[in-house]
């Protein structure tokens, strides 16, 4: 079983429902494609085939370039059961993410989004790490994490 981020966005400041409009997809309420669209030269037959000649990044078997996820996204896949809470000034994304946190997505929306606040807290219970971040005006102001143990959670 592949290890699962579990993270928590906040997002406050004007232009939020503007924000969550950006990110919504027929397929999600949070679409990573939304904020940073996955190319659609990454089409792949299941010998690995990109116009008659070979990848040099081995897609999956559905012809999804994880390379290009991890580089772009941070993390190998979209996201998935995103659910949202809406609060006077802002929302709260509650998502799950294979393995890590999307660092980059989240810097993405806060540089299209700097008026707005972004505040994230990540944690991985089967790897046994946790952390936060925050975006402000398009840049990343701190990321912390932990490797140590987690302990009553």
């Amino acid at each position: 079983m592949s290890s699962t981020s579990h993270n928590t966005l906040t997002v406050t400041g004007r232009g939020v429902p503007k924000m969550l409009k950006s990110i919504k997809s027929k397929d999600s309420a949070f679409d990573f494609k939304r904020v940073k669209p996955y190319p659609l030269t990454f089409k792949f037959n299941s010998w690995g085939l990109h116009r008659g000649k070979f990848s040099h990044s081995a897609p999956t078997w559905d012809g999804w370039n994880c390379d290009w996820c991890v580089e772009n996204w941070g993390t190998t896949w979209v996201t998935w059961d995103p659910v949202i809470h809406k609060f006077k000034g802002g929302a709260t994304i509650d998502f799950g993410t294979q393995y890590v946190p999307p660092i980059p997505v989240i810097t993405k929306l806060s540089e299209q989004f700097p008026r707005l606040v972004f505040e994230m807290e990540f944690i991985d219970t089967q790897s046994e790490w946790a952390g936060r971040a925050r975006w402000s005006k398009g840049n990343l102001e701190y990321a912390v994490d932990t490797t140590d143990k987690i302990t009553n959670f």
